[in-house]
């Protein structure tokens, strides 16, 4: 009950400070046995007769049937994926079948259920590569036309409602994409209208929308120790340019590496802004690129400079991050 007893006392804000005791505390509690993976390349699975049985081969949904109908529907899709959902079964029964089972209400069948067996087959395919890129991004989907449909949210700037589905993509560094590594998808719930930027500051990451990047982040490097011999590269835009992802790529495995897009001027511990400091450097190497056509402008070549440089970066002066400890990383910068 504590020091007031049973009667509950007024609440007070106090500051707790953790210390490690090791300087590789987190590394070490991180650590797992990985489990057995065996690689298989892409070749391999496409030439399979039974690709979609194979692809859904890791799956269990609680019940035979339910996991053979699921792989039917894969199927049925993969030989007619331009038409409808109905209009995928070439009988009644079939598409009945279907229906029944994205109805059903048990736990058994969930979003990371589905998606497991493909999952599986992906990090296969992925362990049989030497070089794998991470592609993370978010995407609206709009059904707004559903409108008897519940659990649908906000897709932002009076653009309707629908769902966000956040996207880890695997991709061979000649564009052959390898699957699906880890998928979110949420409908966004209504923001109170008094929320500032200052009581947004005052949450944690993991209270946040944003914390989809570090969550794709930490499969991607559950991924990596499952297959130590393949590099990973995880790519991000601007949105991910986030202290806490930074922090996390300081702990990561030795073969998964990251690439975001910055978006923030961030301060450094030689007490000089980022731009500013690239900006000063010497050019390191020039290039030149094709740019498509794009926004009604033709393509073109651009010649860019290029510099790069190690640069010491201080936390956020926002909540409790003002008293994080600074994060080192490599910054390449790009100018036309």
């Amino acid at each position: 009950a504590g020091r007031l007893g049973a009667r509950r006392g007024d609440k007070s804000l106090k500051d707790v400070w953790l210390y490690a005791l090791h300087r590789r505390c987190r590394e070490q509690l991180q650590k797992e046995v990985p489990a057995p993976l065996t690689p298989r390349r892409i070749e391999q699975s496409l030439a399979r007769e039974d690709w979609c049985v194979g692809e859904m081969g890791g799956l269990d949904l609680g019940d035979r049937r339910r996991t053979k109908r699921a792989a039917a529907i894969l199927g049925a899709r993969w030989k007619n994926p331009q038409a409808s959902f109905y209009g995928s079964f070439s009988k009644w029964s079939q598409a009945k079948g279907a229906y029944a089972l994205i109805e059903h209400k048990g736990p058994e069948l969930s979003y990371d259920r589905l998606l497991s067996g493909h999952q599986q087959a992906t990090q296969q395919r992925m362990a049989a590569e030497s070089v794998v890129l991470l592609a993370q991004d978010t995407t609206g989907l709009n059904y707004s036309g559903l409108l008897k449909t519940t659990g649908l949210g906000s897709l932002g700037n009076a653009k309707g409602q629908g769902l966000w589905l956040h996207s880890l993509v695997t991709i061979r560094p000649d564009g052959v994409p390898l699957g699906v590594l880890e998928a979110q998808c949420w409908g966004r719930e209504t923001l109170e209208a008094n929320e500032t930027q200052r009581g947004r500051n005052a949450k944690s990451i993991d209270e946040k929308e944003s914390y989809r990047w570090i969550q794709s982040y930490q499969c991607a490097a559950a991924a990596a120790r499952r297959m130590p011999q393949t590099q990973l590269v995880v790519m991000a835009d601007r949105e991910a340019d986030l202290y806490e992802l930074h922090q996390a790529a300081a702990d990561a495995p030795p073969n998964l590496h990251t690439l975001v897009r910055a978006q923030h001027n961030r301060h450094l511990t030689s007490h000089q802004k980022l731009w500013d400091h690239m900006a000063a450097l010497p050019c390191g190497e020039r290039r030149t690129v094709d740019l498509p056509r794009r926004s009604g402008q033709p393509a073109r070549t651009a010649e860019v400079e290029l510099r790069w440089d190690q640069v010491e970066i201080k936390p956020p002066a926002v909540g409790c991050k003002k008293s994080w400890p600074p994060v080192m990383i490599w910054v390449v910068w790009v100018h036309e």
